[in-house]
């Protein structure tokens, strides 16, 4: 393939070119930048290799009502059960940890005890809480389905770049706790089907503009030189730029990719027509339902950015904290997204870095007494470590130091939105702040941060870890008995010191309940409290705002009612996206929720984005 400009590579995802990429491999993971529209590219993979005869299984790891919209999914639909798309006639299949341990005690004839497992809960402490086990469970399963050649074809639709790097590199975590028995061979086999060009290949969608090109090319470069997987392409969803051959951004982002490059235009709208008097066309004319800017108020003390991935809510939450600052405000801006997207959104020097400093008049990074801004990037295992630091004593600390299942779980997923939970405790009772600006994962992942203190409370409750931990009464003979019944298969899955370090995690995770609980209730109360304001983000287009209807309607059944929406890249000048606004901003006023819009920016530089939509910010004292 020739080295040219990056546009002169770009072809048309025409019907052509997504035969011979199905073609290329038997499983194909489809990932990218929330927001991009993977799910509708892999449906579309889905349905080519489908038109042609071939035997094709669509598989889920994220259920939420959009993919249920795109495949035609029912409720009762359940998971890892095989049932036709309604609307397509492939095969589909949702996966999760769950129910692919479940599949895979069944395969190992531990069908009776699985049941059990499933009745005390022990299926998903396991499922959920052993380092790389839910990547490993889910690789495993989608394998496993691979080698029973009963599809020709199977098209993932794998989560978002910031949780598929933890899908793909699970095999780290893995040899951390394990180095021998079950999980050290599934984990290599595991890796070897991913390496292998022959069974495996990923495609990365995107987007024509600076953040998600500038994660797509990150994303190749990891995925080739430290993964060395096989990537079959990069599409560019709702791009004409194979046809016009103009994209600056295009040009600047992949200049050094050289894979397979298509574009893809939005099928589903029609080009913009505008004449003379709607290039004139006064803002005046935009509805007052609408507010042109958003307002902060001196009563709030905690902003907290929600909506899915691609809205622009990372840059949101910046322009947010910016504005404040700029009002001679102390800010903590906080993001607890693992995709750690805020540093190239703030132009940082080092965007990965876990904590920085930047003055809101000059926007160049400082020293932290001399700033007014303060960024965090959660880092947890930071986070999760200097708790049990502070909670132990030192001998103890010491010890757990160096148990090696507590120094991976540090790095799972899960233990995100406990730390998530831990840290705005830190910012927040710090009193060193005006106010606290955060920055939350994609809206699937928004229910399980809020929920997450109750959830520690359901697992330390429960029988299977008091008994576990010696929690409860002394344990009769009958219980110990039962107990080893139980755990024999795990062992035989995990390996006996695996076992013998979770629990000795378990145990030191109850040292600490105390203390993480006080925490949680804090945060909790202020994460009700109404000086908290949540602000869901979105995009205007009929999906976006549909979404972020049911994030609010999500948020009132949880009782969290102080709410606003910012609509970001909107069209002040097409009557027909105006008008659509003005009936969801009626339709969100039921709850009391206000909508602002800013208008769609043409820049390829993050950071003057965030800068240009801070000025929409007003600040009310």
């Amino acid at each position: 393939m020739g080295k040219g400009l990056a546009l002169d590579r770009v072809d048309d995802f025409s019907e052509s070119a997504r035969l011979k990429i199905v073609m290329g491999a038997p499983v194909t993971f489809v990932t990218g930048k929330g927001g991009v529209g993977k799910t509708t590219l892999a449906s579309l993979l889905s349905r080519e290799a489908h038109s042609h005869g071939e035997r094709t299984l669509f598989i889920s790891l994220n259920r939420d009502t959009q993919s249920d919209h795109i495949l035609g999914l029912f409720e009762e639909n359940n998971e890892n059960d095989i049932f036709r798309s309604q609307n397509f006639g492939f095969d589909v299949c949702i996966v999760t940890p769950s129910s692919a341990l479940a599949n895979y005690l069944s395969a190992k004839k531990m069908g009776s005890i699985t049941n059990k497992l499933k009745k005390i809960g022990l299926l998903d402490l396991v499922a959920n809480m052993v380092p790389g086990m839910r990547e490993l469970l889910i690789l495993g399963d989608i394998r496993s389905k691979a080698e029973s050649k009963r599809w020709d074809r199977i098209i993932v639709d794998a989560p978002s770049t910031g949780h598929a790097r933890s899908l793909f590199n699970f095999h780290e975590n893995t040899l951390t706790i394990a180095n021998a028995g079950v999980v050290k061979t599934q984990s290599d086999s595991a890796r070897e089907f991913l390496k292998n060009p022959d069974t495996t290949q990923v495609v990365i969608a995107t987007l024509d503009h600076a953040m998600p090109l500038s994660e797509a090319r990150e994303f190749v470069f990891e995925l080739e030189d430290d993964l060395g997987m096989n990537i079959a392409a990069i599409i560019i969803n709702k791009s004409n730029a194979a046809h016009s051959k103009k994209s600056n951004s295009i040009n600047k982002h992949l200049e050094q990719v050289f894979v397979p490059i298509y574009s893809y235009p939005n099928q589903n709208i029609k080009p913009k027509k505008r004449n003379l008097f709607s290039i004139f066309k006064s803002n005046q004319k935009v509805s007052n339902d609408l507010n042109l800017n958003y307002k902060i108020t001196n009563d709030k003390k905690t902003y907290i950015t929600l909506g899915t991935g691609g809205v622009g809510k990372t840059t949101t939450a910046a322009s947010l904290a910016l504005a404040i600052a700029s009002n001679d405000k102390k800010v903590a801006l906080l993001t607890i997204d693992p995709a750690r997207r805020l540093g190239t959104a703030l132009g940082l020097s080092d965007p990965a870095t876990s904590e920085s400093y930047l003055n809101p008049y000059t926007y160049e990074q400082s020293e932290e007494e001399e700033s007014l801004l303060h960024i965090f990037q959660l880092n947890t295992d930071t986070e999760f470590l200097g708790l049990l630091e502070k909670t132990l004593d030192l001998e103890t600390f010491n010890e757990v130091k160096e148990n090696t299942f507590i120094n991976a779980v540090a790095r799972m997923g899960i233990v995100n939105e406990f730390m998530a939970i831990e840290a705005m405790h830190r910012l927040v009772s710090s009193q060193n702040y005006d106010m606290v600006v955060v920055d939350t994962p994609p809206s699937h992942h928004v229910f399980d941060l809020l929920e997450a203190p109750k959830a520690l409370e359901r697992m330390t409750s429960s029988k299977i870890f008091k008994t576990i931990v010696g929690a409860s009464t002394m344990a009769s003979i009958t219980t110990n008995m039962a107990l080893g019944t139980i755990l024999r298969p795990i062992k035989g899955l995990l390996g006996t010191q695996l076992v013998t370090d979770a629990i000795d995690f378990m145990r030191t995770l109850k040292d600490v309940e105390e203390v993480f609980t006080s925490h949680c209730i804090d945060v909790v109360n202020y994460l009700e409290d109404d000086s908290t304001n949540y602000v869901a983000i979105c995009q205007a287009n009929t999906a976006s705002l549909e979404q972020t209807s049911n994030l609010v309607r999500g948020m009132y059944e949880r009782n969290y009612f102080n709410i606003s929406i910012i609509v970001n890249g909107v069209d002040l000048l097409d009557e027909n996206e105006i008008y659509e606004l003005e009936q969801f901003s009626s339709r969100m006023k039921r709850f009391d929720v206000d909508t602002t819009i800013i208008e769609e920016i043409e820049s390829d530089i993050p950071f003057d984005i965030v800068k240009t939509i801070a000025q929409k910010v007003d600040f009310d004292t």
